[in-house]
Parts: C-alpha cells; structure tokens; sequence
C-alpha cells in the first residue's frame, strides 16, 4: 500500500530525488542508521509513496510521454 524511503539526512542529492519522485516526507530519525563505508551514524530522512500518489504520478507520466 505504501513505499518508505530513508535517505541519510545530508544527502542533498537524495532528498532532492525523493521529492521529485513524489515521496512526502514523513520523519526524521537521529542517529539512526550506520555508513557502512564510514562507520558514522547518521541521521535519517523518511519518506514515503502511497499506492493512490503513485496512482496519480503514473497517470501524469503516461501523459506526458504521449
């Protein structure tokens, strides 16, 4: 019914990807999630696609490429 999506909270990148692709943000997490990389802690951006979002995105997309 939905999709979550956590996002380290300073990727700008991913953030910004995220809401392009219609994800709302919905909670951030302190200290939340480990850089496997790093070995940091990072806080975390949640964000989340309902079934009914993605239904109106689809449709706005199949539009746009006809």
């Amino acid at each position: 019914e939905k999709l979550l999506s956590p996002v380290f909270a300073d990727n700008i990148a991913s953030n910004a990807t995220q809401k392009k692709m219609g994800y709302e943000f919905k909670e951030i997490k302190k200290d939340n999630c480990k850089c496997l990389a790093t070995g940091e802690m990072h806080d975390t951006n949640y964000y989340e696609l309902t079934k009914d979002k993605w239904k109106i995105i689809l449709t706005m997309l199949k539009k746009s490429i006809k």
